[in-house]
């Protein structure tokens, strides 16, 4: 039968409440956010949305789209995802992603709206300027594309990318924990965690890919993190210029040396190169080095079992074919 939409008084409270930063915390920031003037979303810019699925880099790319000015939130957590929408996706993706990635109606729309019309307050609260350019980075977003266009229909959605192989290995695999059961096949319930981890990541990126393709124009830019890596002065000029940025040399001093400190997805051997770069012209004024770390965690797949690989770029060949791995 259809789903039901959850209790918002009850959205997986216990297990994810620390997570949240504590839901005590939060509905007193909703509280506020009730208090103050309310423009309708209409009146509001439109934003700027930086989504993934988990582990895939766009810590590094909101970074980059903060330094062109761009106000991406004041409440977030250790990865730069914003706080104020959690709850709202932990509420409504199960209810909606299905629909939307199945061709479904999606009759409780209206009702999604208003939910997610607290969360705006609540992630606008220190902005007072309602032209002012703006959005935020949560990584989940990537499951309601379809609804944050119709909300904004001048929105620009970031998709960042990286490859399906490697996020079957990553440590952080809670879109699987949290969506699988309803976003997957009940074949591969039985499935290894990584071949469950690379169905996922195909079939949301392929749908979110589909429609940015085809609803977005160019408002929608997907990014591979791989591509950040091999060229990161055209990646960060690339990401400057969507985020509304014309004159994008004052940037890419700071970008680049923030990726030499941040970067903690491979070894940055390309940013090395074009952070010296910079260096050598007089153009960078600090320098990091010492920050460096170089984990090497790109393309760890290669070191997995052949077997395993085989049945994984099976299982993910879709997504795979079409970001250019396979």
């Amino acid at each position: 039968g259809a789903r039901r939409a959850p209790d918002s008084s009850n959205v997986g409270v216990h297990a994810r409440q620390s997570e949240c930063g504590g839901l005590s915390d939060f509905r007193r920031h909703d509280r506020l956010a009730l208090k103050m003037s309310d423009p309708s979303l209409s009146e509001l810019a439109p934003p700027l949305v930086i989504g993934a699925t988990c582990g895939s880099g766009s810590r590094v790319m909101v970074r980059i789209v903060r330094h062109t000015g761009r106000f991406m939130g004041w409440r977030v957590n250790h990865a730069e995802d914003a706080q104020s929408f959690r709850l709202f996706l932990h509420r409504w993706i199960d209810h909606f992603t299905p629909k939307w990635i199945d061709g479904d109606a999606i009759p409780e729309i209206e009702e999604m709206a208003a939910d997610f019309r607290r969360c705006v307050r609540n992630h606008r609260l220190t902005l007072l300027n309602p032209t002012a350019p703006w959005g935020w980075k949560n990584p989940r977003s990537i499951y309601v594309l379809p609804f944050l266009h119709r909300v904004f229909p001048g929105l620009r959605y970031l998709h960042v990318v990286r490859d399906g192989r490697d996020m079957a290995f990553a440590g952080n695999q809670n879109g699987l924990k949290w969506h699988a059961a309803t976003l997957l096949n009940s074949d591969l319930g039985e499935a290894p965690k990584p071949v469950r981890s690379i169905a996922l990541w195909s079939r949301v990126n392929t749908a979110t890919a589909a429609y940015g393709e085809q609803q977005m124009g160019d408002r929608y830019l997907r990014v591979r993190l791989e591509d950040l890596v091999a060229d990161p002065e055209g990646m960060v000029r690339q990401l400057c210029r969507f985020s509304g940025e014309e004159e994008v040399s004052p940037h890419l001093s700071r970008c680049l040396g923030m990726l030499v400190r941040d970067f903690r997805c491979s070894p940055p051997d390309a940013v090395m190169r074009a952070w010296r770069r910079l260096r050598e012209t007089g153009k960078l004024t600090w320098t990091p080095v010492s920050e460096v770390e170089q984990p090497g965690s790109l393309g760890r797949w290669r070191q997995k079992d052949p077997a395993l690989i085989r049945e994984l770029e099976s299982r993910g060949e879709p997504g795979l074919r079409k970001f250019g791995y396979l």
